[in-house]
């Protein structure tokens, strides 16, 4: 509910994404690195199962289908398809359906382009000068919302609702301006909602963490659970913020990171793998006098679920000691980025990327990148971005020139609530030239367990924002 005032040339390029939640469909799973063997028992198990159910009983459920088919035979015409021309029509039919939705995703990219270049930015913007439903103040919308069949939950098919997260001040003056321009998206939403039935939920997300949701609909927790959804976090969102890349993140372990700070370290780290998607590839390695790996993975892994998991409760047995040795540790990370390359095909092949993570120092290990970074053709050039941990009197002049050198970003994390905020920063650099290519490449996104419905398959794209 605020506006904001107009502050002369305030110029900035930010990465906004949209996304259409395109279908529904019914539960999945996933089995990866199954031996056939395990699979063969899997299969014999089932067999045995159906055999002996009490749908068949005596004679077996395989006898019992073949008893139902001969019975049939009296009364159903059985015809031989062609499988290639079956093929083929799905493939067309995909092929539209997958285009509208597409279609409505430009249209919804167009809109948002055009109304964040018409904004006029105010600095003087407060809270109630801009009017939007708040998606968790269920008594502002208990009068508006009704029940839809399409949905199967109260929604208002003309306005959306607006989620910002707990640790983001809905008075910030950049979270005003953004809900004041983005209003006007409401009538892009209904036109995609009116035509097109197989729509379901449509999605806008912003870096600085506000998310519109159309239709508009009441923000629900389990169990009364704290609030910590984070629109920057949903895979739709992290895939489609930036290209995919290969990362490997390096944790300081040496005596001087104890108590706080390292338990920070170990959430901070935990909110790095958050904004990973299955597009990206990853590892995390600790070092004190030494570098080792957190888990058993001793090479960079694709950054899903499982994955993700392993490195996370590696990363909970960390315990610190020793002396910090960062020219061994950043030339551990560049001897992995260049036996990945060399011994494998799969990997992100696009940003490659360390992520530092310590409680400061003065070694800024030059002569480390200026042998094994500085060399490299720009397009190979490993990007660093470091973060001092805690709050400590530990100089960082030297991570902090580590990041700057290398084309990243340095970032301070005094306390556990600037942990996503501040952790969230290196999307901003690496989503740069994306935005400033003016391309506008589609992603769909694999198929994930969401909170307002179950299961979807998702679209995304990006807008730039130009001057206000």
């Amino acid at each position: 509910m605020a506006d904001m005032g107009n502050s002369g040339a305030r110029i900035g390029i930010k990465v906004v994404l949209f996304c259409i939640l395109v279908i529904e469909v019914g539960s999945t799973f996933q089995l990866q690195n199954v031996k056939m063997s395990t699979a063969k028992e899997w299969s014999e198990k089932i067999s045995m199962k159906l055999n002996t159910s009490s749908m068949g009983e005596s004679m077996g459920f395989s006898n019992f289908i073949e008893v139902q088919y001969n019975k049939a035979e009296s009364y159903i015409t059985f015809e031989k398809n062609n499988g290639v021309e079956l093929v083929k029509e799905m493939a067309t039919q995909l092929e539209k359906m997958l285009g509208k939705k597409m279609a409505a995703l430009k249209d919804l990219v167009n809109a948002a382009e055009i109304a964040v270049r018409d904004h006029k930015w105010r600095e003087d913007m407060r809270i109630g000068d801009v009017q939007y439903w708040d998606a968790k103040n269920h008594s502002q919308l208990n009068d508006i919302l009704s029940y839809n069949e399409r949905f199967l939950q109260s929604i208002n098919e003309s306005v959306s609702t607006v989620h910002i997260p707990v640790e983001i001040y809905n008075g910030n003056i950049d979270i005003l301006n953004g809900l004041k321009w983005s209003n006007d998206l409401d009538q892009a939403f209904l036109k995609n909602y009116e035509n097109d039935p197989d729509i379901l939920w449509q999605y806008f997300g912003v870096q600085t963490g506000f998310m519109r949701t159309f239709p508009g609909s009441k923000w629900t927790i389990k169990h009364n659970d704290v609030d910590l959804f984070d629109v920057r976090r949903r895979p739709w969102y992290t895939q489609g913020s930036s290209s995919p890349k290969d990362m490997l993140i390096l944790i300081d372990t040496s005596g001087s990171v104890h108590g706080q700070a390292l338990s920070l370290i170990k959430v901070a780290v935990k909110s790095i793998l958050d904004t990973l998607g299955e597009n990206d590839f990853v590892n995390i390695a600790n070092f004190s006098k030494s570098v080792t790996f957190v888990s058993c993975f001793e090479t960079f892994v694709q950054a899903n679920h499982r994955n993700k998991k392993i490195l996370k409760e590696g990363v909970d047995n960390l315990q610190a000691k020793d002396m910090a040795n960062y020219e061994s540790a950043l030339t551990f990370a560049f001897d992995e980025f260049d036996k990945f390359d060399n011994s494998s095909d799969s990997g992100a092949k696009c940003n490659r990327m360390i992520m530092l993570l310590t409680d400061g120092g003065t070694d800024d290990a030059e002569k480390v990148f200026n042998e094994r970074n500085f060399k490299r053709p720009d397009e190979d050039q490993v990007r660093v971005f470091t973060y001092a941990v805690g709050q400590t009197a530990n100089p960082n002049r030297g991570i902090r020139w580590m990041a700057c050198a290398n084309r990243g970003k340095f970032s301070e994390i005094p306390a556990m609530g600037a942990i996503r905020a501040r952790v969230q920063g290196y999307v901003d650099v690496i989503a740069r030239p994306v935005v400033l290519s003016n391309r506008h490449d589609m992603k769909w996104n694999s198929v994930y367990r969401d909170g307002l419905v179950q299961i979807f398959l998702s679209i995304s794209n990006h807008i730039k924002m130009v001057p206000y």
